[in-house]
C-alpha cells in the first residue's frame, strides 16, 4: 500500500480534536488532529533518534493507553499529562500553545515518518519494539537524565523496574512503580 493511501485510510479512522472555542473574532483554522499531537510528541521526544526511536516512543504511548475504551483519546491524554512527556511541558505550564508546538514539529525533517508511525500506532498496527515498556528516558549522552523511578543499574531507586530495550540514547522500561 502506498504511503499516501495508508495515511488517507488511517486518517479516516481516527477522530479529530475539536477546534478551540471561538474568541470574539477568530480567523477560521483547521482543527489540530489527534494524530498531529501524537506525531509532535514523537518528534519532540525522539525525532533525532530516527524512525526506530520514534517507533519505540509510540510503543510506550500505546502501552500506556492500551486498556482504555477510547484508545485514541487516551493516547492524546497520555502525551499531554503534565510531567510525562517533556516535549509538552511548556504547553502544560501555559507557556506555549498547541498550534505553535505542532506547527514547529511539522517543520522537522522526520515529520512524515512521525505522522506515519502515529497513524499506525493509533490504529494498533505497530509492532512493539519495547516488550511492553511504559516508560523511557535518555540514558546516555549530554541529555542524560536519571529519574528516581528508573532502575538502580541506571542510577535510579526502583527495585521493580526492568529495562526492556535500549534504542539510541533512550532506555525503555516496564514494571515501573
Amino acid at each position: 500500500m502506498r504511503y499516501d493511501d495508508l495515511v488517507k485510510q488511517l486518517l479516516e479512522a481516527i477522530a479529530d480534536v475539536p477546534p478551540p472555542p471561538p474568541a470574539i473574532i477568530q480567523k477560521a483554522e483547521a482543527p489540530i488532529r489527534n494524530v498531529d499531537i501524537i506525531a509532535a510528541a514523537l518528534i519532540g521526544e525522539a525525532g533525532g533518534e530516527g524512525e526506530k526511536g520514534m517507533h519505540a516512543v509510540m510503543n510506550v504511548i500505546v502501552n500506556r493507553s492500551r486498556n482504555n475504551s477510547d484508545f485514541v483519546k487516551a493516547a492524546v491524554q497520555t502525551v499531554l499529562k503534565p510531567k510525562q512527556f517533556s516535549f509538552f511541558n511548556k504547553y502544560n505550564l501555559g507557556r506555549e500553545d498547541m498550534k505553535h508546538i505542532v506547527n514547529r514539529a511539522k517543520q522537522h525533517a522526520n515529520w512524515n515518518i512521525a505522522e506515519k508511525i502515529a497513524l499506525e500506532g493509533l490504529s494498533k498496527r505497530l509492532p512493539d519494539l519495547t516488550d511492553g515498556a511504559t516508560h523511557y528516558h535518555v540514558s546516555s549522552g549530554k541529555s542524560k537524565v536519571t529519574p528516581k523511578w528508573t532502575t538502580k543499574e541506571l542510577g535510579g531507586k526502583s527495585s521493580s523496574a526492568v529495562i526492556t530495550n535500549t534504542i539510541g540514547r533512550h532506555s525503555f522500561l516496564k514494571n515501573v512503580d
